[in-house]
């Protein structure tokens, strides 16, 4: 229920406002809410009958302050203080609670929402609210998020069990491909096959595995100062291989002067090879991907990968980002399971960016992503440190003999 103005300007004869009042009455009692109406201070002054056959209090025993008597005990406190928001900024107020069923004497949530009236001033003239039972959504939800956790379980645990086997599966293939003598060609092409299959399976189960950390939770981002050239490059020479094979023409821009953003490396070049990946795939033939590096907003740095395939209709755009879900694709000679685009989108929400698309049938589709910028490492390091002070009594000479310690560093995801 939105804010509504109150005009007091018009006169009204003391029936038709008798009238009205029945009218409201009526309406409040045949609906299966609790409604009641406050004074602007935010005494209650009227309840709908709906209180008293779902509580067993009647008007008076809830009149004025007296509404938190329906409450669990537990969540008097926080009505109150939102209820006491609402009234100083003349905004709606909105809390779920528990209320006594008196049938059966079990505490059950409800939704209590109220809406100031307002006169021409803008001054709230009075409240209306309703009190609605929750419990079962509540339940629901509830069931629904179990069930959520219980796929990501199983998710995450079958892809640790595909995954031990496929690993001694590419590992013993590699070792055939290097034997001396060498395979054949007819065993090499065999060989190929095997490798081929079991790195598209190694990438499907690490995919689900992502999505499953994900959901569950389970991904540590660690942010900080990344650079776009850096990582354009290294995507550059990932997919090149794959660009030529198909004909695509891809190009990437000169980032002058560096640029930095704040991202997990790892992650933030997984979110850019699956676009570009997705861009070589679905192109035309001889088609192109453009890759662009832009600053729209001061501190906001967007890049976008265009391409010259298809395209996508409204209806597509609208599923675009819904787990195995390929857009119709799935009896296309690309294979995919639509999990990749949900992962990038996970992803870059957990490093605080955005990612989105504008796409036009017959034109090809622009793929974004936007992080905030950063300060180069080398400029971060000389904003955060401070000056260095020698030691009382040092000389130049003594910090000349200073100890040399050796610091071990160990990147498992270089």
């Amino acid at each position: 229920m939105g804010q509504r103005s109150l005009s007091t300007n018009h006169p009204s004869s003391e029936a038709n406002v008798d009238d009205v009042e029945r009218r409201f009455r009526s309406l409040a009692d045949a609906i299966p809410h609790i409604v009641y109406t406050g004074t602007p201070d935010g005494a209650v002054d009227y309840v709908s009958q709906r209180l008293e056959t779902y509580t067993g209090l009647d008007f008076a025993q809830v009149e004025g302050w007296n509404w938190t008597s329906t409450m669990h005990p537990d969540d008097v406190q926080r009505a109150i203080e939102t209820w006491n928001d609402a009234r100083a900024n003349g905004s709606e107020y909105e809390v779920e609670v528990r209320i006594k069923r008196i049938s059966d004497g079990t505490y059950r949530w409800h939704l209590d929402r109220a809406s100031p009236l307002k006169d021409a001033k803008g001054n709230v003239v009075k409240w209306v609210g309703t009190v609605t039972d929750i419990e079962d959504r509540k339940r629901a939800l509830a069931a629904a998020e179990r069930a959520n956790r219980a796929k990501s379980d199983f998710l995450s645990s079958m892809s640790h069990e595909l995954r031990s086997p496929l690993n001694a599966i590419l590992g013993f293939a590699q070792l055939m491909a290097s034997e001396s003598p060498p395979p054949t060609s007819s065993q090499q092409a065999s060989i190929d096959q095997i490798l081929r299959a079991g790195w598209h399976l190694l990438e499907l189960i690490n995919d689900v595995l992502d999505l499953a950390k994900i959901e569950a939770g389970q991904v540590a981002i660690s942010p900080e100062p990344v650079s776009l050239g850096d990582v354009l490059r290294e995507c550059e020479s990932i997919i090149v291989t794959q660009a030529r094979q198909r004909g695509i023409r891809v190009t990437f821009p000169q980032i002058e002067p560096p640029c930095h953003v704040r991202a997990d490396r790892t992650r933030v070049k997984q979110v850019l090879i699956n676009l570009l990946s997705n861009a070589i795939k679905y192109n035309r033939p001889s088609g192109a991907v453009e890759v662009d590096c832009s600053t729209p907003v001061p501190g906001r740095v967007h890049v976008s990968v265009s391409d010259t395939g298809p395209g996508l209709s409204r209806e597509q755009l609208g599923r675009l980002f819904q787990p195995f879900n390929r857009l119709g694709q799935e009896a296309g000679a690309e294979e995919g399971t639509g999990i990749g685009l949900v992962v990038a989108k996970r992803l870059m929400e957990l490093m605080g960016g955005g990612i989105g698309v504008d796409s036009t049938l017959e034109k090809g589709s622009v793929f974004w992503i936007e992080l905030d910028a950063a300060p180069a490492p080398e400029m971060a390091a000389t904003l955060a440190a401070p000056p260095a002070t020698p030691a009382r009594g040092a000389t130049g000479d003594d910090a000349a003999e200073a100890p040399v310690h050796t610091v071990l560093y160990i990147e498992d995801n270089p």
